[in-house]
């Protein structure tokens, strides 16, 4: 009885042929043009299957990226969520959205890139960031060995670094406010230190004016979507939410501010402002 070839060979195609068996049962044809690569193809599948990899796994990019965004999205905040959910849809999706997680190569991630060109730092960090996570999150569960743009890096055209009003600029500013409702507001963006999305934030009851030493804590913000205000936001960071004090003589534009906005905008005539209100509406 004659010895059992190592592999099989097909006249029709000439391709040498072998069958193995995968983890989940199935069996699976290798192919190639030589013998030696053939037994290249049958010794990086057996590498495959001892790092647990799944090998007949046929995730889609677009399948990947939609169940690792779902079960991430409630820790981030909804910058970080806007942010992602435009890299995947405008940004990677086009490109890798219908390939198979395991075929993707770092070519195809670098043509994501590619059609960044010319597009600011910040965009093609997120974008890549967003890649990134993506594939690691396929190594982690098995359906790739590395990632296939763990190399890559963002280029891209570097934000302009926005230059501070001068001394004279901040005076020139207060004078033209003095007698506005928005002189509290560039007060507190001038020398309190506090974002837009901050100082329409607070509330009455973030003011503390009765101690010796005025302060405001920051709790809230308001986000702006579509041109309209969306109140109780999340702040940026942890190290948002701060207390800072005040200068000691600022005491009297917040009562002033009070008084305006009892006679003019939340509050009927002859009552008081109510501790939740919000300092400036938006």
């Amino acid at each position: 009885m004659g010895r059992r070839p190592e592999f099989y060979f097909d006249p029709k195609t000439q391709y040498y042929r072998k069958r193995v068996k995968l983890q989940s049962g199935l069996y699976k044809d290798v192919r190639a043009k030589t013998k030696d690569e053939l037994r290249k193809k049958l010794y990086d599948l057996e590498t495959a299957q001892r790092m647990g990899l799944i090998l007949d796994d046929k995730t889609i990019v677009a399948e990947l990226l939609a169940q690792w965004y779902n079960n991430r999205k409630g820790e981030l905040s909804f910058s970080r969520q806007r942010d992602f959910v435009n890299a995947i849809n405008n940004h990677i999706y086009p490109v890798l959205g219908a390939m198979k997680v395991r075929d993707v190569k770092p070519e195809y991630c670098q043509r994501v890139m590619a059609q960044l060109a010319g597009k600011s730092n910040s965009l093609q960090t997120k974008v890549l960031t967003v890649m990134k996570l993506g594939f690691e999150c396929a190594v982690d569960n098995g359906l790739l060995i590395r990632s296939p743009c763990e190399k890559l890096k963002a280029g891209g055209i570097v934000t302009k670094e926005k230059v501070p009003l001068t001394p004279a600029q901040c005076n020139a500013l207060e004078a033209a406010t003095k007698e506005t409702r928005a002189y509290l507001f560039i007060l507190l963006g001038l020398y309190a230190g506090l974002r837009r999305e901050e100082i329409c934030g607070l509330r009455w009851c973030d003011i503390d004016l009765a101690s010796q030493t005025p302060s405001l804590t920051v709790n809230n913000a308001v986000r702006f979507e579509n041109n309209q205000g969306i109140f109780p936001s999340p702040l940026k960071t942890k190290a948002s939410h701060r207390t800072i004090p005040l200068p000691t003589n600022w005491p009297t534009h917040f009562e002033r501010s009070r008084q305006k906005a009892a006679a003019f905008l939340w509050c009927p005539l002859g009552t008081a402002v109510a501790p939740a209100c919000r300092l400036f509406a938006t």
